[in-house]
């Protein structure tokens, strides 16, 4: 009571869903710290101290979708998200310092994973849902662009069992060969 006493001076005359768990409920669907403040009619740094562990939540979740394996017609990816998006942009010309990841909890409950890069001028979105789970979890494509990567196959790290083909079995120069 005594903590919820002490918030009523911060937003005196402002909206009854001005709570710290509305404010951290619009941080954690997604919404900025700047947004919030204007729909509150407060200055951000009200709202920054109530969104720093709810950011620091989306973080997190972005960085754990990174090592989840994207769902493909196929089934789950053996390689991860990030490894994914990683290949991808050296082969399109680009470092994935410049990504920017984020994560935030959509209508459904599940996390929304959204990578941001640009190409030109033009900002490009790829979005996937992030299920938590064993192995790193996984994610599945929300948009065209997203299911375009969803296909790609990272060139390194390419682990799939291969057959021996025997007229290329190595020679090891023993006589009668073993």
């Amino acid at each position: 009571e005594a903590f919820k006493a002490s918030l009523s001076p911060l937003f005196a005359g402002k909206p009854e869903d001005t709570t710290e768990e509305n404010i951290q409920a619009r941080i954690r669907g997604g919404a900025s710290v700047a947004e919030v403040a204007a729909m509150a009619g407060v200055g951000h740094e009200k709202i920054e101290r109530f969104a720093h562990p709810v950011l620091l939540e989306r973080t997190r979740a972005a960085e754990l979708a990174s090592l989840a394996h994207p769902i493909r017609e196929d089934g789950p990816s053996a390689a991860t998200l990030g490894e994914v998006v990683a290949d991808a942009m050296a082969v399109l010309g680009h470092s994935t310092s410049e990504l920017d990841w984020d994560a935030w909890k959509g209508d459904d409950g599940f996390w929304v994973v959204q990578i941001a890069w640009y190409l030109g001028r033009t900002e490009q979105l790829a979005h996937w849902r992030y299920i938590p789970g064993p192995h790193g979890g996984t994610a599945d494509p929300l948009d065209d662009l997203a299911s375009l990567w969803q296909i790609w196959q990272p060139q390194k790290n390419d682990y799939r069992v291969r057959g021996v083909d025997p007229t290329r079995a190595p020679s090891y120069g023993v006589p009668g060969d073993l």
